[in-house]
């Protein structure tokens, strides 16, 4: 596994040139996968811990709420 957010999206550009390149569907499919795969890896890391992203897409990160989740909570 990668350690920096930088050497995630470096493996991520690999994969798509690669996936270009490739000579079958499948192959293809595989890199963009693998691709995406990197890139939501580079988010993960660069999300504070503790950072709530239930529901959301990995590759979506949610910004903190500003506003109360139910009436008169704060």
């Amino acid at each position: 596994m990668a350690g920096s957010p930088e050497e995630c999206r470096e493996y991520a550009r690999r994969c798509t040139e690669l996936a270009r390149t490739a000579q079958t569907e499948a192959l293809k499919h595989m890199l963009s996968e693998l691709s995406r795969h990197w890139l939501d890896q580079a988010i993960a890391l660069e999300r504070p811990k503790g950072f709530p992203d239930e529901g959301l897409p990995s590759s979506s990160p949610r910004p903190p709420s500003m506003w109360p989740t139910r009436p008169g909570k704060p």
